[in-house]
Order: C-alpha cells, then sequence, then structure tokens
C-alpha cells in the first residue's frame, strides 16, 4: 500500500450541462489554457499550488453559474498513477502541444503513462 502524503494535486471534478455547446467548449479552453491535464472527461488536474488554486476556483465559478456542478478536491495518486507519472503527463502535454489529453489507459483498466 501506498504511503500516505501530503496531497500534491488539485482535482477539478465538473459536470457541465451538454447544452449550448459553446459552454462546453468555452470551459475546455479555459482548462486547457490554464493548463491543466484531463485525466477522464470530468476530471482535470493541476499541481497544487496558490494559482492553480485561484485558476480552478474561477473555474468552478464560470461551471456554477452556468447550470453545471464541479467540486475542486487535494489529492494524491494511491494506486495506477504515480506522482511521476502525473507529471510526465503535464511534460507530454507541454512538449506535443496536445493541451487537451487524456491520460492513457492501462491495460489494467486503470491509467498508465501518458504518450
Amino acid at each position: 500500500m501506498a504511503e500516505l502524503h501530503d496531497k500534491p494535486w488539485l482535482l477539478l471534478i465538473h459536470q457541465i450541462l451538454h447544452k449550448p455547446d459553446y459552454f462546453r467548449v468555452k470551459i475546455w479552453r479555459r482548462l486547457r489554457k490554464i493548463g491543466a491535464v484531463a485525466i477522464t472527461n470530468s476530471v482535470d488536474l493541476l499541481p497544487k499550488n496558490q494559482h492553480a488554486l485561484e485558476d480552478f476556483q474561477w473555474t468552478f465559478g464560470e461551471i456554477t453559474t452556468g447550470g453545471g456542478d464541479a467540486s475542486i478536491c487535494e489529492a494524491d495518486f494511491v494506486e495506477e498513477l504515480s506522482s511521476d507519472q502525473v507529471e510526465a503527463l503535464f511534460k507530454a502535454v507541454r512538449v506535443c502541444g496536445r493541451g487537451g489529453a487524456y491520460a492513457a489507459r492501462s491495460p489494467h483498466g486503470g491509467f498508465g503513462r501518458g504518450g
């Protein structure tokens, strides 16, 4: 079992209404602009710091004002993804220019190294 320690990540967990389409695109673009990595369709991740928290709080406000639901959480990965693998996802997104790239699924059904 992984050792528990300070949580180095912020998660924005969100559910955005399907319509209107422009609103979903607006939020997606905002998340890519702030450098968030999409872990799933409705979970985005940033390294924990004050700037990231402010970015997620602003996005949270946009989502809830638009009729969606959202939560901001501090997190650490216990299984599947390690902090090193998550950091590699950020680097891959920046190097490849794939700002909206999702974490690659591992053969075990969880998330593996992005690529």
